[in-house]
């Protein structure tokens, strides 16, 4: 499979405002380059929580259905399918579904995680319309090698044990990363008509194993990450009743192979990636089980160089899809091409960018304008303004009792200012961001029930738009070290059709986290809560969840031994016994505990 690419670029290095190069050989410039102007969230890895976890505790918006259930991400009143998902460069998002499983996916072994939120569709294509999730695998910060092993125990049943095997010399490296989590999930919960109930038939058990390897020879840098995981968990019952709603297995295999040249004058980079997901799914007992497969092949080339005192990068795409399942009407298959520009300037006062997708497919180009200014030492300026879209997905198409293949892509432009405010006094430190932002999408696809049978429509228009608020405070008191986080979000997203005008489904117009953290010596203390509003469930807006706050705790201490390091903590979430729904009919879990030790192995070479 070949691409045709052009163009451009040399990257220079990034102050530290701008977001730094990953830590991996090949880097990830695209992200770079689409997230000027934009909000950028970045989040920490190592944890052992699932990645659905991570990101609902810094106050964004998650649907889960049921603890055992899938976890999708929804930001800017965007739908999951609106949200590009990367893996280590690699479109991670089911073709079929158009979405991506959270819950599925962990956060460790990551170098970065960073959410790029607002239209970068210009440079990633399909699905960036309400931001992108980039997830980059790391490679050993030092020479030599480590062991860490970790076990985590907890209310319901929970258990999870992760392995991981590092080793590093001047040019080379190698990981191997291993991970199992068992919930059984008899968890109790409190709702309307079901007060003392206890969920039932909602066992999870989840494995993974992962090899990542690269090594540098002469002007190449090559690396490669593979990855197995398989997943088998019951849905549960419905609220108060007795009768299992079935059971599913995932199995996903993903492999990215990465290369990168560089001379003094040239960078020349590739992506191979291969994705495919298994899905079956057997509902209540004497139906019919359903299953399907998802694959793509995706294969990615830019050019980067210099022109004048312009970056440039330039290249091509090409992603080649397929879906299988007897509920198609014919066979599912379709290639999508692009090529791409961008041009990227910066001083010590301001960085730009302008950038422009075609593709092939569609015949559609999406582009994007923007930049960031310095006004002082404290506060930077920032505004952008692009286009982007989305095309139907495989089900969207295909599926035989609602699959519509006269549907046309979505597609809409984006804009967004606001500013971000930095602060450093003595042992203080303060960092502010807050954002307008507004979005109009033309032929929305949504699906609605129609004669008893759902199906895909288009609607006529979707307008979006809101603010966003973000601040840090940290400093050192004595001994104890603090840090202070807050974020917070107001969202309106309004779909149009026949005139008609309705508050998109599950899109909360208030979302947001708090956090406190305290260390002193070895010791350390978390605490602080996310929350959401309330969301509509029916397309007439008659029908709605209420609002919750879920507050969490979090203590530890960490030991060092010469070059080894241990680690022992323990935590409990929803410590009030909130009573939820974050899907009707699929209670969550009241309050419960965990234990967690982690235990790290290193020998460094001199």
């Amino acid at each position: 499979m070949t691409s045709v690419l052009c163009c451009i670029s040399l990257l220079v290095s990034a102050p530290d405002t701008f977001p730094a190069a990953d830590t991996i050989f090949i880097q990830e410039k695209r992200l770079q380059v689409a997230s000027v102007g934009k909000n950028l969230l970045q989040f920490e890895s190592g944890s052992g929580n699932l990645l659905s976890q991570v990101l609902a505790s810094a106050g964004i918006s998650i649907r889960q259905y049921g603890p055992s259930g899938i976890g999708t991400l929804s930001r800017r009143g965007a739908d999951p399918s609106q949200l590009q998902i990367l893996w280590n460069g690699i479109v991670l998002n089911n073709p079929m579904l158009g979405m991506t499983d959270l819950s599925l996916l962990q956060n460790d072994a990551q170098s970065r995680i960073v959410l790029t939120e607002g239209g970068s569709g210009s440079f990633y294509g399909s699905g960036s319309v309400g931001g992108t999730l980039s997830m980059q695998h790391i490679q050993p910060e030092k020479t030599g090698e480590s062991l860490t092993s970790s076990f985590t125990m907890g209310s319901f049943g929970r258990l999870q044990a992760n392995a991981d095997c590092r080793i590093k010399s001047r040019k080379n490296f190698f990981i191997w990363d291993n991970q199992w989590l068992n919930v059984k999930n008899h968890f109790p919960y409190k709702i309307e008509n079901a007060s003392g109930a206890t969920m039932q038939y909602a066992e999870r058990e989840q494995r993974r194993s992962r090899i990542s390897s690269g090594f540098h020879y002469k002007k190449w840098d090559l690396a490669l990450h593979a990855e197995w995981q398989k997943g088998e968990r019951g849905l549960g019952t419905s609220a108060g009743g007795t009768t299992s709603l079935g059971w599913q297995a995932d199995e996903n295999k993903r492999l990215a192979l990465l290369a990168n040249y560089q001379s003094s004058k040239v960078k020349w980079v590739q992506r191979l990636g291969f994705i495919q997901d298994n899905f079956v799914f057997q509902p209540m007992a004497g139906q019919y089980k359903d299953s399907s497969r998802s694959q793509s092949l995706q294969y990615q080339q830019e050019w980067h160089f210099t022109v004048g005192s312009w970056n440039v990068i330039a290249g091509a795409d090409l992603w080649q899809v397929s879906g299988k399942t007897r509920a198609y009407i014919r066979q599912a298959q379709q290639l999508f091409p692009a090529q791409f520009l961008s041009l990227f300037k910066q001083n010590k006062k301001y960085r730009i960018s302008a950038s422009s997708r075609w593709e092939w497919h569609e015949q559609i180009s999406v582009n994007a304008v923007s930049g960031e200014y310095a006004l002082g030492k404290v506060v930077n300026l920032k505004s952008s303004v692009s286009s982007s879209f989305r095309r139907p997905t495989l089900n969207d198409q295909y599926w035989s009792s609602g699959g519509n293949t006269n549907l046309k892509p979505e597609k809409g432009g984006n804009a967004e200012v606001g500013f971000t405010a930095k602060w450093i006094q003595g042992n203080v430190k303060a960092e502010m961001s807050a954002t307008l932002w507004a979005r109009h999408l033309n032929n929305p696809i949504v699906w609605l029930p129609e004669n008893n049978i759902w199906m895909a429509f288009n609607m006529q228009r979707g307008d979006y738009y809101g603010t966003q608020f973000s601040a840090v405070l940290s400093g050192l008191i004595g001994q104890t070290q603090w840090q202070w986080r807050s974020s917070a979000e107001w969202c309106r997203a309004d779909i149009l059709k026949n005139e008609l005008q309705f508050k998109a489904l599950f899109v909360p117009a208030f979302s947001g986290a708090s956090f406190l953290k305290i260390q002193r010596k070895k010791w350390f203390l978390n605490t602080g809560c996310n929350w959401q509003s309330m969301r509509y469930t029916s397309t007439d807006n008659l029908s709605s969840l209420p609002g919750y706050a879920l507050f969490s705790i979090q203590t530890g201490k960490e030991m060092r031994f010469k070059q080894h390091n241990l680690s022992l903590s323990a935590g409990a979430d929803n410590i009030f016994n909130q009573s939820y729904e974050v899907m009707p009919g699929r209670p969550m879990p009241l309050r419960s505990f965990w234990l967690r030790a982690i235990f790290q192995l290193t020998h460094k070479n001199p």
